[in-house]
């Protein structure tokens, strides 16, 4: 029961990380394979304590006699009267029995009442993807990674909430990479989960391949896209395992030379078990730079279409960022990249960036292009430049 409601727990935590790799059916079975295992130990146990339960009736029978016996003994002396003693051994069954079977059933009821409200709230919620239709949702057997985003606006409330996004335009034609940069807050993060599909836009329409994101079935399109987060998640289980998380049949080849790739290989044969080594719930006994890279490395596993990396190198030293990027020059070649970064050096290679300022898109071009135009890209570059020095 505590395996199964661990890897509930932690399923919860990284929900939007399963979203993200399409691999949903995958962690449900892994936690009903716990949950049946659990059940099998609760057999067992009940068993045991209905052989418990035998005893301690054996044992009741066993004290009622001898306070019948003692009871008579008072009699003999004259101490009780026979009376008395029917009288108190049935107003005893008659009053115990009943206040302890209310005891317990109040605390029984109360917990019933706490879990229906939990429950209603997970029955309330709205699917993603609602099971009526299914029929009509485009499946993406091959993905190739064309994206045009036309006057998307978004934002998380009704229409009495600001909006996030206004007016973005543009497009990501397969095989480009292009850069996202812009101040905190500017709407880099929220543009990111409606590529991956997390948001439909409040207004606009995003086209994946020529298809409309909104009618495209989730999973098969999550499934061939790699997404890093800002918020890396690590599940409880061994390196290899975190980074062909949802496979049943992992290719170890191919662990490893995605961790080479992500600058991860040097670390993880360092540790006591290698890739074996278990990791704890969200990574725990790893720097954040190493989670980080692992993280990469999962991304790369499935050899994804479209990849996605917001601050996928924001933890990690100059060092192994220049690493991972010299090892993705060549993978990136052929597959459609939206990198959000601050960092120079991740982004001035891009095909094309994008400076996003207040949820708008406020200037457009390549590095040379907009460095020498001396607008907000190059008052970001400056301003990084500066406190470099």
């Amino acid at each position: 029961s505590t395996d199964a409601e661990a890897v509930l727990m932690e399923t919860l935590n990284g929900a939007e990380t399963i979203k993200a790799m399409g691999i949903e059916r995958a962690i449900r079975l892994k936690w009903e394979q716990k949950y049946a295992k659990a059940l099998n130990v609760k057999y067992k146990a009940q068993g045991f304590e209905a052989l418990i339960g035998f005893a301690s009736q054996f044992l009741h029978a066993v004290t009622v006699t001898s306070v019948l016996w003692v009871g008579a003994n008072l009699v003999l002396g004259q101490q009780l009267t026979i009376g008395q003693l029917i009288a108190f051994n049935m107003l005893m069954g008659s009053v115990m029995a009943p206040l302890m079977g209310l005891i317990g059933m109040w605390d029984e009821l109360h917990e019933a009442g706490v879990a229906m409200e939990r429950l209603g709230d997970v029955l309330d919620m709205e699917p993603e993807q609602k099971p009526e239709d299914q029929p009509s949702r485009i499946l993406l057997p091959s993905l190739r990674g064309d994206i045009r985003l036309q006057d998307v606006y978004f934002r998380y409330g009704g229409k009495e909430t600001p909006y996030v996004l206004e007016n973005i335009s543009f497009e990501l034609k397969a095989g480009e990479t292009v850069a996202l940069v812009g101040h905190s807050g500017s709407g880099k993060t929220t543009l990111a989960k409606l590529l991956v599909g997390f948001y439909p836009p409040s207004e606009g329409k995003i086209s994946i391949d020529g298809y409309n994101l909104n009618l495209i079935d989730k999973d098969y399109y999550r499934a061939q896209i790699g997404y890093v987060m800002q918020s890396n998640l690590l599940f409880s289980g061994t390196v290899a395992e975190n980074i062909a998380l949802g496979e049943s049949n992992p290719d170890r080849r191919r662990i490893v030379e995605v961790a080479r790739l992500a600058d991860a290989h040097g670390f993880i044969s360092k540790l006591p078990q290698g890739y074996e080594q278990t990791v704890g719930e969200r990574g725990v006994g790893l720097s954040g730079g190493q989670i980080q890279r692992l993280c990469i490395a999962r991304s790369l596993y499935r050899d994804p279409r479209l990849l996605i990396f917001d601050e996928a190198t924001s933890a990690l030293d100059t060092q192994s960022e220049t690493n991972i990027l010299r090892n993705l020059s060549g993978v990136l070649e052929g597959r459609t990249a939206l990198v959000i970064a601050h960092r120079l050096s991740t982004i001035m290679n891009a095909d094309k960036i994008l400076v996003l300022y207040q949820g708008r898109i406020v200037e457009e071009g390549t590095h040379q292009t907009l460095f020498d135009r001396q607008g907000m890209y190059y008052q970001l570059i400056h301003k990084q430049l500066a406190a470099a020095a």
